[in-house]
């Protein structure tokens, strides 16, 4: 067998890849800085209820621990149920879906003001479809390179989007 040089991060930047490359970067960064604020803040939103701040504090933490447990097992099964139907319907359709429903459940979600029950009910629609979005990264994104990139375009996609994820959720945390 033939040894192969190593591919270089500059090949993913080639005139053949480059557009690969940088939408596989926007999706990654963006996804991953959707998410990561949103767990960066969602203590916070619980905290800032009126029903949540009339309690005592070992109260407050107890809810905090018991959403945050209740939306990780949503995320659970958002990760399960996205990888069969990726396989269902193909993975682009599966990690279309997912993102499509992620942006609609944001969207509805954050544009209300929250109760303790809309927002158990909303976290745990976030964590299923936002979260659930990345059981599908890894069967998704590498097929999009060669076949001699597959690895380093996928590496350097989700690691470049997650410091861009630090970035944007330090940055997009400044509040009003």
């Amino acid at each position: 067998r033939k040894q192969r040089e190593m591919p270089r991060i500059s090949e993913l930047f080639g005139p053949e890849i480059r557009a690969i490359t940088l939408k596989t970067l926007a999706m990654t960064s963006i996804c991953l800085t959707t998410i990561w604020a949103f767990l960066f803040f969602n203590a916070q939103i619980i905290q800032g209820l009126s029903e949540v701040k009339a309690l005592p504090k070992p109260d407050q933490a107890a809810i905090i621990r018991n959403i945050t447990i209740e939306f990780c097992l949503w995320n659970i099964l958002g990760n399960y149920i996205a990888t069969y139907l990726a396989r269902l319907i193909g993975y682009r359709k599966a990690f279309g879906a997912y993102l499509v429903a992620a942006c609609i459940v944001c969207l509805v979600g954050f544009d209300r003001q929250f109760t303790l029950l809309t927002a158990r009910l909303w976290f745990d629609l976030i964590m299923f479809f936002g979260t659930g979005v990345f059981a599908i990264f890894p069967l998704y994104i590498p097929p999009l390179f060669p076949t001699l990139l597959r690895t380093t375009g996928a590496g350097f996609c989700y690691n470049t989007g997650r410091l861009m994820a630090g970035v944007g959720t330090l940055a997009g945390g400044g509040g009003p």
